[in-house]
């Protein structure tokens, strides 16, 4: 995947952006599946202890005017999902087209994770 993000924008520096997925030590058993009313959601198999990593939210970093056209461009085709992470003042972690599984963390009246 190709990534794109200018730095003459923004007053955070590129040594803080990281387009790369880390290795994980253990292989978490998560699945993503749809829950009633409000789309898809990632799921555990077992309890996870708090304060354990359990996935990267991982995609294209983009600037805010990229982010900003890539929704318009998904609500005028009728989708209403995007994902986005903002990372510092002015960037954005694109996952919307990715197979990253940590974009359905989270989409619950009751989260228990953080970012």
């Amino acid at each position: 995947m190709a990534s794109h993000y200018s730095f003459k924008k923004c007053d955070i520096g590129p040594d803080l952006f990281f387009n790369y997925r880390t290795i994980v030590d253990e292989e978490k058993e998560l699945v993503v599946r749809d829950t009633p009313g409000k789309g898809k959601g990632l799921f555990a198999s077992y309890n996870i202890p708090k304060g354990s990593f359990i996935t990267e939210y991982w995609g294209e970093v983009v600037d805010r005017e990229t982010k900003d056209v890539s929704v318009g461009a998904l609500k005028a085709q009728g989708l209403r999902a995007s994902y986005f992470a903002q990372m510092g003042n002015c960037s954005f972690v694109d996952a919307t087209h990715s197979e990253c599984l940590a974009k359905y963390v989270n989409h619950s009246c009751q989260p228990n994770c953080k970012m």
